[in-house]
């Protein structure tokens, strides 16, 4: 019994290998006709986003956006012309484009996530790169941030510095501005201003939620303005309905 399975075991192989064969021959004669016909490859008939639409934009947007730059076959197609156009869409922080056989497109696209409202119309995201989409709409709560002139990096990463300070002592950042002449302030999330000057605004902040803020415990929540500026101690500004000092 065992010799004869023996023998036959060279006949099932020869038998696959046959089969195989036939098709591969089937597969070959089904495409070759195409790229006989279209030497750029098979037309392109799906785009494919790969990862979920972003909240504020659908996956039909993204496929709107892409489709101009679809030119030729699969094979001949830019990838680099359609991600060019996918990462020209405002909520769009960068994208990747590859093909899928035999007839598709596919679209990985990774989403702007904001931090902070630039100015009236703007959003910045986590690397302090600045976009503009159609609206701000959901995104009134985020912190402000707002400066001239200067490094713009620099004032980005001084912000996340400030927030981080802050949220660690329970306070919240409601905005972060920077006037012509450098001059820095921050407002708190009830309404408080914090003067930190134009000179060392980090050292500042340092010595607002170490020094300052300790000091005024309870009645920080009734100052209008807490000016760090001074070289040995603050100055307070009480809101009209509070204490004066």
């Amino acid at each position: 019994m065992r010799t004869e399975a023996m023998r036959l075991a060279p006949f099932v192989r020869i038998r696959l290998r046959w089969w195989l064969l036939a098709a591969a021959v089937v597969v070959l004669a089904f495409l070759l006709p195409q790229f006989v016909s279209a030497p750029s490859g098979p037309a392109v008939k799906r785009l494919l986003v790969t990862r979920p639409p972003i909240a504020q934009l659908s996956a039909a947007e993204i496929r709107a956006a892409a489709a101009p730059a679809v030119k030729g076959g699969l094979l001949n197609v830019d990838l680099q012309a359609v991600r060019k156009r996918v990462e020209a869409l405002a909520w769009v922080k960068r994208a990747a484009v590859r093909r899928v056989w035999p007839h598709a497109l596919a679209i990985d696209v990774t989403a702007e996530r904001p931090v902070a409202r630039w100015g009236t119309d703007s959003l910045v995201d986590a690397s302090g790169q600045v976009f503009t989409p159609n609206s701000l709409r959901g995104f009134e709560t985020l912190p402000l941030l707002q400066g001239s002139g200067g490094d713009t990096a620099a004032l980005f990463e001084t912000f996340r510095y400030a927030r981080h300070v802050l949220s660690r002592r329970g306070f919240r950042l409601d905005a972060f501005m920077r006037d012509a002449r450098g001059e820095v302030t921050v407002t708190l999330g009830g309404g408080t201003r914090i003067e930190l000057g134009n000179e060392h605004p980090r050292a500042m902040l340092a010595r607002f939620v170490t020094v300052a803020a300790p000091a005024l415990g309870t009645a920080l929540g009734r100052a209008a303005t807490v000016d760090m500026r001074y070289p040995n101690g603050f100055a307070v500004g009480w809101n009209r309905e509070g204490e004066h000092g």
